[in-house]
């Protein structure tokens, strides 16, 4: 009998954590450059095309930028304002490109001088990552509140040590 009452702790500590991880997990997304049926051209830039699309999109920490056409330089504010770059932060001459958007911030790009006077440059705001929702324990240092305690990853400690399986 208490094997099996062990047993199903156990598996409710499981499921518990398995919830709270999978919430803590933010998904990223693989965005194309100026919208699905637009490509990193200049043939299609004019002056704000890209900045206007990346306006109207929220970027996140991991999403990826997917380039097709021209080359992508990633740049400094600067090089971006002069359309010119001796020595990018990235560059790729490949036809298409994924680029991992790796922290919050501004991400400059542009393609090559001429192409980038054309209009094909693009500023990324990528947001800081959410965070997490104040709980009564941090809103009010002097509230108690068991249900605070014992949610998320502080269930699994208090239900090995309840059943046993370790000690305190």
């Amino acid at each position: 009998m208490a094997s099996t009452h062990r047993i199903s702790i156990l598996l409710f500590a499981a499921v518990i954590l398995t919830i709270t991880a999978s919430v803590l997990v933010v998904a990223s997304e693989t965005l194309v450059v100026g919208g699905n049926k637009w490509q990193w051209r200049s043939l299609y830039a004019t002056d704000d095309f890209y900045n206007n699309w990346a306006s109207k999109t929220r970027f996140q920490i991991n999403d990826t930028l997917k380039f097709s056409g021209d080359p992508v330089l990633v740049v400094t504010e600067d090089e971006y304002q002069k359309c010119r770059s001796v020595h990018p932060i990235f560059f790729s001459n490949h036809t298409t490109v994924d680029f991992v958007l790796d922290r919050a911030g501004f991400f400059y790009f542009i393609s090559g001088p001429v192409q980038c006077e054309k209009g094909l440059k693009m500023i990324v705001k990528v947001l800081e990552p959410k965070a997490p929702s104040p709980t009564a324990s941090t809103a009010s240092p002097n509230a108690k509140s068991s249900a605070v305690e014992l949610t998320g990853v502080h269930v699994l400690p208090a239900l090995l040590v309840g059943v046993g399986l370790i000690a305190v």
